[in-house]
């Protein structure tokens, strides 16, 4: 008796350790892939644009797209957009993994027309354009002048219904 329940659970063991294997490695593969068959088959890979773009947003763009034909995508750039340090935050290849980020100057591409600094993009690849400190302020002073007229308006109905 005792042979016959120690043999059922060891075969129990060894089919769940194997269903647990398999698991692990379909798990993998059954991921789906971030890549995209559009028109004509034409592979496209999701890419989000944020920041000092006229269009920022999510595109779906054709595999080998570099930095600058997302960014025209995108409509260009606004004014005051810091194109010095363009942040391309690259996703991790594995769930465990960190995020990279990739600093890239286009202002010296424009300079000295160096191609090979303009990297591609990757699926899910989100390109962060910041503003320059000018924008930062100007962003910081219309903030400021928006609560002094709410200020001024709630200052004036005050004195209004006092008298």
């Amino acid at each position: 008796m005792k042979k016959g329940l120690f043999l059922i659970f060891a075969l129990t063991l060894v089919s769940v350790m194997r269903l647990w294997g398999q698991e692990a490695k379909t798990s993998q593969r059954d991921q789906p892939s971030r890549y995209i068959v559009g028109k004509e088959e034409q592979m496209l890979l999701p890419v989000n644009v944020l920041g000092l773009v006229r269009r920022p947003g999510q595109y779906l763009v054709p595999f080998r797209t570099d930095l600058i034909s997302v960014i025209a995508y995108a409509g260009g750039f606004r004014e005051n957009a810091k194109i010095n340090e363009i942040k391309i935050v690259r996703s991790a290849v594995s769930n465990n993994s960190i995020a990279r980020v990739i600093k890239v100057d286009l202002k010296r591409y424009f300079e000295h027309g160096d191609k090979t600094q303009i990297p591609q993009v990757m699926p899910d690849d989100t390109i962060i354009v910041a503003g320059t400190a000018r924008q930062t302020l100007n962003a910081i002073m219309g903030f400021i002048r928006d609560v002094l007229v709410v200020a001024q308006l709630i200052f004036i109905i005050d004195r209004t219904t006092r008298d």
